[in-house]
């Protein structure tokens, strides 16, 4: 069953070059926890500083309910060719009602270039939403 005013969640991963888009799985509790060493993500989101094994696998279980609770779409950032779990992110659709979406995103420190174009794969491929319609603030390089 489909929250209200929330499209389906995708059939299958949603998929670009190196990149996949797919639901967190307990295998991805080891990548949070390197997403934690991270000092900008605890600033932005909600998986604490240096996660212990516990926080990082209640942080993953808490992206898997997202959907579920009417915020939006929350996926792993995983490598096409491995599905190892790189980082997350998520698509917020609690103001799609007024035309408005937001997407936020975090990969581990060694990815930190390679991925930047996840918010617009996320945009164009899961929801075809025009551009205009997000209002993603950028992450300060």
């Amino acid at each position: 069953m489909t929250p209200a005013g929330l499209p389906p969640w995708p059939a299958a991963p949603v998929a670009h070059g190196p990149v996949v888009l797919r639901q967190f799985t307990a295998d991805d509790v080891p990548m949070a926890q390197e997403l934690a060493t991270d000092p900008y993500v605890p600033l932005v989101g909600s998986l604490p500083a240096n996660a212990s094994r516990e926080q990082a696998r209640d942080w993953v279980d808490r992206q898997r309910g997202r959907w579920a609770e009417g915020y939006g779409c929350s996926f792993a950032i995983a490598e096409a060719g491995t599905d190892r779990a790189v980082g997350g992110i998520g698509l917020w659709l609690t103001a799609l009602a007024y035309g408005r979406t937001t997407a936020g995103y975090s990969v581990i420190p060694e990815h930190h270039c390679r991925h930047r174009d996840c918010p617009a794969v996320l945009r164009r491929q899961l929801l075809k939403l025009p551009q205009q319609l997000d209002q993603s603030p950028a992450r300060p390089w």
